[in-house]
């Protein structure tokens, strides 16, 4: 394997591109293309811990 991982978007919360929700969704599809790849997003530690992101940690995405 060359792949290891998959980002999808980067500080996507902390600057307000998309909802933690619309993320997920996308995470989701890329999961879907990809099923033996980890794939997961990356996120400002706040966003994290002012609860933002709480539908990223409920889906199960990790890696943030």
């Amino acid at each position: 394997e060359v792949v290891h991982s998959i980002t999808v978007g980067s500080e996507t919360l902390y600057r307000g591109n998309l909802s933690a929700e619309k993320l997920l969704k996308r995470i989701n599809q890329v999961k879907k293309q990809f099923p033996k790849i980890d794939v997961g997003t990356v996120e400002s530690w706040n966003k994290i811990a002012d609860g933002t992101a709480n539908a990223l940690i409920e889906g199960g995405v990790y890696y943030m």
